[in-house]
C-alpha cells in the first residue's frame, strides 16, 4: 500500500502545477456540473469537482475560498491532499476532546494525508485549490 501511494503522491506533484486555475467566479458559474458537489462550511465554500471515481479510490479537484473554514469531521478512508493554488491549515484533532492537536500548513507542492477515522478540519486564508483522493472511494465526494 505505501509503494502504491509514494507513487501516486509522486504523479499529483507532477500534474497539479499544470492544472488551470480557475476564477472565483467561474467556479461559482460552473455549479451546474453534474460531478460537482457543495460542501457543508462554517464559513466560506467549498466546492469539489470529479476526477476519478472507481470503488478503490476517488480523486476531486476542490476549491475553498478565502476565510473558509471546513469543519471538523473524520471519515473511515484514507486522504491525501495536494495543493496546488493558494494555501490551507490542515488541523488534527484529539480523538477524545476535539481540541486541536496538530496544525500543518499545505501550499503548492507539499501533499499530506491522513490515516482513516483522524478527526480533522481546515482552513483558508486565501482561495485555494488542491486535489484529494481517498482510499477507498469517499460516497460523500462527487461521483463520475
Amino acid at each position: 500500500m505505501k509503494n502504491v501511494l509514494s507513487e501516486a503522491i509522486i504523479r499529483l506533484r507532477e500534474i497539479t502545477p499544470n492544472l488551470p486555475i480557475p476564477s472565483f467566479q467561474d467556479v461559482k458559474e460552473d455549479n451546474d456540473d453534474p460531478d460537482y458537489v457543495e460542501m457543508s462550511m462554517f464559513s466560506g465554500v467549498g466546492y469539489g469537482f470529479n476526477l476519478m471515481f472507481e470503488e478503490n479510490v476517488a480523486v476531486a479537484k476542490w476549491f475553498s475560498n478565502a476565510g473558509a473554514i471546513f469543519p471538523m469531521h473524520e471519515h473511515g478512508e484514507l486522504e491525501v491532499i495536494t495543493v496546488y493554488s493558494g494555501s490551507m491549515t490542515l488541523i488534527l484533532h484529539d480523538r477524545d476532546t476535539g481540541d486541536p492537536k496538530e496544525e500543518i500548513c499545505l501550499y503548492p507542492g507539499v501533499c499530506y494525508y491522513t490515516e482513516p477515522n483522524t478527526p480533522h478540519s481546515a482552513y483558508f486564508t486565501e482561495d485555494t485549490w488542491y486535489i484529494a483522493l481517498t482510499v477507498p472511494a469517499s460516497e460523500a465526494w462527487p461521483h463520475g
